[in-house]
């Protein structure tokens, strides 16, 4: 099978964090089981180690959604300290959406249009709205129009390289990739988060659209999208 699974929010990394913790324990559980195997049956350590020793199982992907860019108390694994890759830069397994929308939410309150806010966003919720004055990390405070408002500016930031439907395509793509070997390979998305806070609660329909959007658009077969909450 192909599985992404997309954590929103503190509780998402949480969520992830302690799953990669888990398949990376599992597969070294495996690797002692196979290796022993494999070396009764004559084959050499080399080519073991590449085609078994790689972390999280092939064809799973996680990646960690969220505004606040701070990293989770983290688990051990052997008493090593582990988490999620949290380089802002190149890690496929997080990606913030953080945007600055204090002169968006400005806008609407002063009725001028906003294009990418404006049609749901209305003057009075603006007025209610509380923007954080340390952008990146304190998370949405519990305001899901917050958190609302900065993944639809993020979508529209030319500048932001790290946009959600990217970061899907890519995990589509290798997914793709697997299907060549494996033509029968179902795929399945997993979204796990908080509906009590403000960052999970306040993008998981959107997320879940996005995904869907993204799997048609790349001419693959209908997948099945599960939500798992807490509250």
């Amino acid at each position: 099978r192909n599985v992404m699974v997309i954590g929103l929010g503190g509780t998402g990394k949480w969520v992830l964090t302690y799953l990669k913790k888990s398949l990376i324990e599992a597969s070294n559980d495996y690797l002692l089981m196979t290796s022993a195997l494999d070396q009764t049956l004559g084959i050499s350590r080399a080519y073991f180690d590449e085609r078994y020793n790689a972390g999280v199982p092939e064809g799973i992907k996680l990646l960690a959604f969220d505004l606040d860019i701070t990293t989770p108390q983290r688990p051990t694994i052997d008493g090593g300290a582990f988490s999620l890759d949290y380089d802002p830069l190149s890690s496929p397994e997080f990606a913030s959406f953080n945007q600055d929308i204090s002169a968006s939410i400005q806008r609407i309150k002063d009725h001028s249009p906003v294009p990418q806010l404006g049609s749901w966003l209305e003057s009075d919720d603006a007025y209610r709205m509380t923007v954080p004055r340390t952008m990146d990390e304190t998370g949405a405070g519990l305001q899901r129009q917050y958190t609302r408002s900065c993944l639809l500016q993020s979508l529209a930031d030319p500048y932001n390289l790290r946009k959600l439907p990217s970061l899907i395509d890519a995990a589509i793509a290798d997914f793709q990739q697997r299907r060549i070997v494996h033509p029968n390979l179902a795929t399945y998305f997993f979204i796990v988060g908080s509906l009590a806070g403000g960052t999970g609660a306040g993008c998981f329909l959107d997320v879940a659209q996005i995904v869907r959007h993204r799997y048609a658009a790349a001419g693959l077969p209908t997948t099945k999208i599960f939500g798992v909450f807490v509250l």
